[in-house]
């Protein structure tokens, strides 16, 4: 909270717009969320997903929150293995691999049409829709409850993120057309 009432200071300060500032921040973002999902992966920090039996299934038993601890939180899935005992190095999907490539495909995409995309804000906003639709689509695979409406937390917050982008790119496209018609009528 305070780095970003800090930021508005500055950006009001200076009289920078905040859409420009956010469409400038939003690839970053994007990929810095990515490249962050990779230390999740490598420390084993109980940021993977389900069991898999793909063969990139991923074995965390020697990360800092083995699969034993991480899926003891849900006892319907401790249940179906002998014992009730979940071995340590059971093959678990690797969702921080997956953000980083999605990050990394979605970061190519803005960054290779941030400079098409006007009027400002519109890079945010697909930002937005992004990061909501990634995090949204991998709580599928991830070891998070759910709290309400079959959905995680984080699959709540992702609609709310994807609601205010889809909301803000349809405004900023009205806004676009008035922009392109008053400078074609001069």
């Amino acid at each position: 909270m305070l780095g970003t009432l800090t930021m508005y200071g500055y950006l009001r300060l200076n009289r920078i717009s905040f859409l420009v500032f956010a469409d400038a921040a939003a690839p970053g973002a994007l990929i810095g969320r990515g490249i962050a999902r990779i230390g999740c992966h490598l420390s084993g920090d109980g940021d993977y997903g389900l069991p898999t039996a793909l063969p990139w299934g991923t074995d965390y038993s020697h990360g800092i929150y083995p699969p034993s601890q991480a899926l003891a939180q849900f006892p319907e899935l401790v249940r179906t293995f002998p014992g009730g005992r979940v071995p340590d190095n059971l093959p678990m999907h690797p969702t921080g691999v997956y953000e980083f490539l999605l990050s990394a495909l979605l970061f190519a995409v803005l960054w290779r049409y941030r400079t098409r995309l006007r009027p400002d804000g519109q890079v945010f906003m697909l930002y937005l829709l992004a990061m909501g639709g990634i995090r949204f689509g991998l709580e599928f695979l991830a070891l998070t409850p759910i709290i309400a409406l079959g959905f995680t937390e984080a699959q709540l917050v992702s609609l709310g993120l994807i609601a205010i982008g889809a909301v803000g790119v349809a405004q900023l496209r009205g806004h676009a057309v008035s922009v392109r018609s008053l400078t074609r009528t001069q």
